[in-house]
Formats: C-alpha cells, structure tokens, sequence
C-alpha cells in the first residue's frame, strides 16, 4: 500500500506540473496607440520611430533572455509627423516569462518602434507578449501614433 500511496503522489505532481507548462500565455493584442500611452506615462524616456530594422542575429524563438546589436534607419516621430531622418544603433533586448520567449524580426523588416533612452544608448525591449514594435506598420497605426503625441485621442482601440 506505501508503494502505491507513492506512486498515486508521483502521478499527481507530475499532472500538476505538465498542467503548468500547458497553460499559454495570455497577452493583450498589441496596439500603437496602447504603447504610445504606456511610454508616454513612463518615467523613462522613448523615441518614436519607423524605419528599416537591421541586425545579424538570424531568427526564431530564443531560449533565454539576450541582447542583440541593432540599427534603425528611417524618421522618428518630431512635431506632428515622422519627418526627422535617422539611423541608429540599437539593442534588442529579447526576453522570457516562464517557457515563452520572444524572437528577434527578421533583419530588413519594417518596424514602428518604440525604443527606451538609456545611458548606453537605445533598447527596443522585445518581450513575448510585443507592444514595443510593430512590424510592417500600417497607415491607421502610424496615424494613431501622430494623433496622440499631438495631444489627440490616444484609446487603444485606434
């Protein structure tokens, strides 16, 4: 019977555990507006950008938080438009919550980004769940993103 009690504990720690792995990662839909608000109200300061994102890093999901070189080359949101020219050096901070971890975009890729001013320089944080960059950016999200930094609507649901 003690052999059995053991084998019944065993049996029920491993289905909690396997439960745990199997649950998925519950994230919001990214949204421009929605990461605009959050950068806004940081007490960190960002730059707002479009452009063509480059790096060396392949891609595909990693396995555990790392920092790839980067640039950027495109226009950074000034005034009421995306009109001043830059290009970049950034890190990608590439990040894990549990088993989930983010991939870096493939280099060449179209981004709206919003990247975090630091002492060494830019980081576009790359978590699993996004909202920090939005790949191949379409005309409404870039509009969204104009309209509240100039003191318009800035809902997640533009």
């Amino acid at each position: 019977m003690p052999a059995l009690r053991a084998l019944g504990t065993g049996l029920a720690l491993m289905a909690s555990l396997s439960a745990g792995a199997a649950q998925a990662l519950s994230c919001l839909q990214p949204n421009p507006a929605r990461s605009y608000a959050q950068a806004a109200a940081s007490d960190e300061a960002y730059l707002v950008v479009t452009g063509e994102l480059t790096h060396d890093a392949g891609s595909g999901t990693i396995q555990e938080a790392t920092q790839v070189p980067a640039r950027i080359t495109g226009h950074f949101l000034k005034s009421s438009a995306f009109s001043e020219p830059m290009d970049i050096p950034v890190t990608l901070a590439l990040s894990c919550v549990s088993v989930w971890c983010s991939s870096p975009p493939e280099s060449g890729t179209q981004v709206l980004a919003f990247l975090k001013e630091t002492p060494t320089g830019y980081v576009l944080d790359l978590p699993p769940c996004g909202g920090w960059m939005f790949q191949d950016p379409r005309d409404d999200q870039i509009a969204a993103v104009t309209i509240c930094h100039t003191g318009g609507s800035c809902e997640a649901g533009q």
